[in-house]
């Protein structure tokens, strides 16, 4: 096969002929995303970020999803308010790499996070590097050296609560507590409440006392087998007492503290008579 010089020779870059500033998506992976910037401001330049974000939304570019085109339409509303407010640039020939430069320090002082910043900085960047691509020449060089680059500062170390909006995030933690709360209703009532057990109170007391006078506590001990008949009346946990997460913290951590610090005979004698189904006669 030959080749002549002509077909090396490059065609002629042949501009976006459609331009409008609202329109209909249709996202490569389902769904579609209304553009309306009839509204915005620097009005050329929300024209060519509207054409940037068609481009990179059709077969072969980079945005398929579409919350993500959603996320870089977003992204463009931000910067646009920024330029109304602290740029005199009125079409894209006339962005700067100060105003980048600004805008990213606009972010910083808004408290976003460096992670953050740098994902909404980097739609920005995207757009213009496509409208410079598409209008060869049309950039200021500097502007153009300056999207060589996201940022001149470090991201940081990214944390997976830094993915999730407050939103989320905050429904994430609502979800979380409340499956720890259902865990604690299925192992079983905590006996903070005093009103309903005070016996049971009463003779766990006991139990303590008599661990801290004896270091031990055996599982032929009349206050153990008192206490494990209580636990069993009241379909309280009694498979592993001496492990029994089911006492209130205070309790909890002195029962287990105390049982484990005994002697290792009065550890091992408590479990025989738990595990062994010995049957004490409760009624």
């Amino acid at each position: 096969m030959r080749f002549a010089v002509a077909d090396g020779a490059v065609p002629p870059h042949a501009g976006d002929p459609v331009l409008g500033l609202r329109f209909n998506i249709e996202a490569r992976y389902g769904g579609t995303v209304e553009v309306d910037l009839v509204r915005e401001r620097p009005r050329a330049i929300a024209v060519a970020f509207a054409g940037a974000l068609r481009r990179q939304s059709e077969l072969g570019g980079s945005l398929g999803a579409r919350s993500t085109i959603k996320q870089h339409l977003a992204a463009y509303l931000r910067f646009f308010a920024y330029l109304r407010e602290h740029s005199t640039a009125k079409t894209p020939a006339y962005l700067r790499a100060d105003d980048l430069d600004g805008y990213e320090h606009f972010l910083e002082t808004g408290g976003m996070t460096p992670i953050h910043r740098h994902t909404v900085l980097a739609k920005a960047i995207l757009a213009l590097r496509s409208i410079d691509a598409d209008q060869p020449g049309l950039l200021d060089e500097g502007l153009r050296r300056r999207l060589s680059y996201t940022s001149a500062q470090s991201a940081g170390r990214s944390r997976p609560r830094d993915a999730y909006s407050p939103f989320v995030a905050r429904k994430l933690r609502d979800a979380a507590r409340g499956d720890i709360a259902r865990i604690f209703q299925r192992i079983g009532k905590p006996l903070d409440e005093d009103d309903h057990y005070p016996n049971l109170r009463r003779v766990t007391d006991e139990a303590n006392a008599r661990i801290v006078a004896s270091g031990r506590l055996s599982s032929a001990d009349r206050i153990f087998q008192h206490l494990y008949c209580m636990r069993l009346r009241r379909g309280l946990p009694v498979s592993n007492l001496s492990e029994d997460r089911n006492h209130p913290a205070r309790d909890a951590g002195n029962i287990r503290r105390r049982w484990y610090c005994g002697p290792a005979g009065g550890l091992s004698s408590a479990r025989a008579g738990v595990h062994g189904g010995v049957d004490w006669g409760c009624r």
